[in-house]
């Protein structure tokens, strides 16, 4: 890495918790945050695969700038 690339990075929270008495009792709050004054990108899902696409695509954005 060049030493005049600018560092790239974000933040992304996960809150997971269990609801009982569903048939999907997983639920994931997604907030994403970057850097600059942006507002929070907030998103949810309900399954692990959910998660886990949620993540991926997060990170293939960020190696993309």
């Amino acid at each position: 890495m060049a030493t005049n690339d600018l560092e790239r990075a974000d933040l992304m929270i996960l809150r997971a918790w269990i609801e009982p008495g569903h048939e999907r009792r997983l639920r994931v709050r997604i907030i994403r945050m970057g850097e600059g004054h942006a507002p929070p990108v907030v998103s949810a899902a309900a399954t692990p695969d959910d998660v886990c696409t949620a993540v991926r695509l997060w990170l293939e954005e960020l190696l993309a700038r």
